[in-house]
């Protein structure tokens, strides 16, 4: 932040290092407030607030147990989380959360309710979720853009990597991940085994990433949604930041 030039008397136009010293200190912290205040930060939820969460140790938060915000786009759905102090899972804390569904909820009824809810086949329309993920093509090559924030009325990322080796090609894929939540092998069956597979769209540029179940299989896509586009099918499984005492 540039200083101001303070003169004790503008006729002889002499500088006074103490005026203006005090006047900084007095203008600074002003402008630090306002910024703090534009961009809030996520608040923890207490117990009682999280009743339909389930907590995902590897990635200590807290995954909703339905889909909400049916029919909102990407870019409204973070506004209307981040007013609710929660926030649109990433690709890779999604993929947390089917993994410990699978293999460590304690109530294995409730688990498989929700996996079959995101995995199984269904006849009656195709569902699923959007995913806190934004493709952008840059000098170096894809970049995943994440963590995304309503700052100053604009949704910023705050999290920006280059895309991590993945696989490169539309088809079925192992369930098996990097560390952005991106799968790493080829499935060796072409076509889907719920539980075992998934049908993978690669990224494209100015793409967002969602997950889908419709009448044929379930796909992790992150070629086909405008960040615009609404589905009456599409929705959101929100994520929370608890306080330390786990339900």
């Amino acid at each position: 932040m540039n200083d101001f030039n303070i003169f004790s008397n503008p006729r002889k136009s002499r500088y006074d290092p103490d005026l203006a010293r005090r006047v900084n200190e007095e203008k600074e912290p002003a402008i630090i407030r306002k910024e703090k205040l534009e961009a809030p930060k996520v608040q923890n939820l207490q117990k009682s607030d999280l009743k339909g969460f389930i907590y995902v140790p590897s990635i200590n938060l807290y995954l909703a147990k339905e889909r909400t915000l049916k029919g909102k786009s990407w870019n409204e759905t973070h506004k209307i989380l981040q007013e609710d102090n929660k926030f649109m899972p990433s690709i890779y804390q999604f993929t947390e959360y089917l993994k410990y569904l699978q293999n460590d909820h304690r109530d294995k009824t409730e688990a498989k309710e929700i996996l079959d809810d995101i995995l199984k086949k269904t006849q009656s329309g195709w569902k699923g979720e959007w995913l806190d993920a934004k493709f952008e093509k840059r000098n170096k090559g894809l970049y995943l853009l994440s963590e995304h924030k309503i700052q100053n009325g604009k949704l910023i990322a705050k999290s920006e990597q280059p895309l991590e080796k993945c696989v490169t090609e539309d088809c079925y894929v192992d369930l098996k991940f990097n560390n952005q939540g991106l799968p790493i092998s080829k499935s060796k069956s072409q076509s889907y085994n719920q539980g075992k597979n998934v049908y993978f769209w690669q990224p494209v540029d100015g793409r967002v990433a969602g997950f889908n179940v419709g009448s044929g299989r379930a796909d992790l896509y992150c070629s086909n949604d405008d960040p615009d586009g609404r589905y009456v099918g599409l929705g959101v499984f929100p994520c929370a930041e608890g306080a330390s005492q786990k339900i």
